[in-house]
């Protein structure tokens, strides 16, 4: 079934994925450099939403056992245009430890860059 256009605002839209437990994101390939995260990151992390989009951001804030497989297996998944799910924890700005679900989707940027698109959702509750 096809989803028809209903003339509503795209901020509608926008609203509409940000109600949900998934926290929708956009970065760009070659730099891992967020373009877009959903503001409910904040309530999450408690990162401000602008510090996603510095460099190397989600690098520095994985979990130090972490930060040496986790982007190697997106990177690689990636080099192969391979959509991909994995699980990695980050560092909370109150110093917690929050476990990530990432479903990752290749893609290409409205600039025609390589871009990655996908969801985080919060599975800490399940690990534990």
């Amino acid at each position: 079934m096809a989803i028809r256009d209903t003339g509503k605002d795209p901020s509608w839209y926008q609203r509409l994925v940000e109600s949900t437990n998934a926290i929708p994101w956009e970065a760009d390939l070659a730099t891992f450099r967020f373009t877009y995260i959903s503001p409910a990151i904040e309530a999450l992390l408690g990162y401000p939403v602008e510090a996603w989009g510095e460099e190397n951001f989600w690098l520095e804030h994985l979990h130090p056992e972490d930060r040496e497989w986790a982007p190697s297996f997106c990177a690689n998944a990636c080099a192969q245009g391979q959509d991909h799910e994995f699980e990695y924890r980050m560092l909370a700005a109150d110093g917690r430890v929050v476990w990530i679900r990432d479903v990752v989707t290749v893609t290409q940027g409205a600039d025609g860059r390589d871009a990655l698109q996908g969801f985080m959702f919060d599975i800490s509750q399940r690990r534990q």
